[in-house]
């Protein structure tokens, strides 16, 4: 089977100089679930795996490839997966008319680290990496996590939609285009998510930056939060120039919450036709805070639609680009690949060639950076985290990593109206 999986991607995916390689981690290896799950399964378009398990891991790694072919890295690109309820998680929700398809982001944030382009900022791990040209900390740099519920077909979950695992992009009736929602929870774990709190915490108030050390002054912008700017507040400044307070009161205020980069602005108004506000594109801020979803997601008044935001539609497909999550990811820091653009629109499923698509052990590398855990909780916004300590072996005076909180992972929800 991993031959068959193999010949299949490879088929795809050859080596090239500048696509990031990247290293999938079979959290659920061992479990009979998940992504371990032996129950015999129909092949369906271009995934002819027998096993769910194994195909589900087939079309996350392609997801995988589709969203590392347009980044360039020289350190591969580690990323731990799992079916929620395995490996100690709980249930992601699912209703009849609701669901939370899938929750993904960055395992850790580091700032100050050699090749950082902005001092006293934040970091994903990944990015982080990249731009250091050496690895940074022993640790899986993405962790996703995706519901399991929705493959039992129990007219309690969505009124029994299910996963769709093909690699064709055209989910049928009552199916989820899986593909999709895991390049969407991908995008998260390379830097689209902001760490701001969204709840308040034992770590944070609602508004507050995390915390990197111990010293009362080392609240510092995640690299996202920094492109973050208020129309509506007097000078219409960014994030990181506002008090906690003033970032509280901003957090509900879209339209008026928008992305700020004039070669982001100039492609949006190339391409885009509803979202862009004063010129800028528009982030998703809804006057009732949305843990998981406010703030980390483009406003879904943007046409055409966009995976990145909060909900998911039918109408937005992966097989020929990332919109305008590319340029997101570009003013972030990251080096585009393949001829990957801004906006990413009418390109190739895999933008030129993948470098690496090797499948890592069940258990994810743990790392040595120590620290000590301080909060965060799934409504936590982006105040928990874990920092390093004087005895760790990942030096604190070229960074500090604050650990994954649920709260700012990015989550991706699907609707459904009432029948």
């Amino acid at each position: 089977m991993k031959r068959a999986w193999s010949a299949l991607i490879g088929a795809l995916l050859s080596l090239a100089a500048h696509a990031a390689p990247f290293t999938i981690y079979n959290q659920d290896a061992g479990t009979g679930s998940g992504f371990d799950d032996p129950t015999v399964v129909a092949p369906v378009p271009g995934n002819d795996a027998t096993t769910l398990g194994a195909q589900r891991l087939l079309a996350m790694r392609y997801a995988a490839a589709i969203v590392t072919s347009r980044v360039a890295s020289s350190v591969p690109i580690r990323i731990a997966v799992s079916f929620d309820a395995n490996n100690g998680g709980s249930a992601l929700a699912c209703s009849t008319n609701s669901a939370t398809l899938g929750q993904g982001g960055a395992t850790q944030y580091t700032i100050n680290f050699p090749g950082a382009p902005r001092a006293d900022t934040g970091y994903p791990l990944a990015l982080a990496n990249a731009l250091a040209g050496k690895r940074l900390a022993d640790t899986a740099d993405i962790a996703l996590t995706f519901n399991g519920t929705l493959d039992t077909g129990s007219a309690g979950c969505l009124q029994g939609y299910h996963w769709y695992y093909g690699l064709d992009g055209k989910p049928g009736n009552h199916e989820l285009d899986f593909i999709a929602t895991a390049v969407h929870e991908l995008i998260h774990g390379l830097g689209f998510q902001s760490l701001v709190a969204l709840q308040d915490s034992s770590s944070a108030s609602v508004g507050q930056f995390p915390q990197y050390s111990t010293a009362a002054d080392s609240r510092y912008p995640d690299i996202y939060s920094s492109f973050i700017q208020d129309l509506s507040m007097a000078g219409q400044p960014l994030w990181p120039d506002m008090t906690a307070a003033e970032r509280a009161a901003s957090i509900t205020d879209g339209p008026d919450l928008v992305w700020d980069d004039a070669n982001t602005d100039n492609a949006a108004a190339g391409y885009l036709t509803a979202g862009i506000n004063q010129g800028r594109v528009e982030l998703y801020a809804p006057a009732t805070i949305e843990p998981g979803s406010s703030i980390s997601h483009w406003a879904i008044a943007l046409s055409p639609s966009q995976i990145m935001e909060p909900r998911e539609n039918p109408d937005v497909g992966v097989l020929s680009g990332i919109g305008m999550s590319a340029c997101a990811l570009e003013n972030m820091g990251w080096q585009l690949a393949n001829d990957t653009r801004c906006p990413d629109v009418g390109s190739a499923t895999i933008a030129g060639q993948s470098s690496s698509n090797t499948d890592g052990s069940g258990t994810q590398p743990t790392g040595t950076t120590g620290g000590s855990t301080s909060g965060g909780s799934s409504h936590s916004g982006g105040g928990g985290g874990c920092t390093i300590d004087r005895n760790a072996a990942f030096d604190p005076l070229w960074a500090a990593m604050i650990a994954m909180a649920l709260g700012v992972l990015g989550w991706r929800r699907r609707q459904r109206d009432t029948v």
